[in-house]
């Protein structure tokens, strides 16, 4: 697959606010478990906007659901 069709299947699965949660905990328990200091994850508010969902609920759930070990994100 390109990077823009897997991009697209990708992101296609992120539906609601609870997904963006769930690949948010995901991700910062995966990089704890491998011991990454620092990442840079790119998020795509094209793609909601595109999707019709709310941006602001998506980025609301990146900050809400981490646990207290996980790495602080930066918005």
């Amino acid at each position: 697959m390109e990077f823009l069709e897997t991009f697209k299947w990708v992101t296609s699965f992120l539906r609601d606010p609870q997904d963006y949660a769930l690949i948010t905990r995901d991700l910062a328990e995966y990089l704890l478990s491998q011991r990454v200091i620092y990442a840079e994850i790119t998020i795509s508010v094209g793609v909601m906007q595109l999707r019709k969902q709310s941006a602001e609920a998506n980025f609301e759930q990146f900050s809400r659901r981490r646990s207290p070990s996980s790495p602080k994100a930066c918005a």
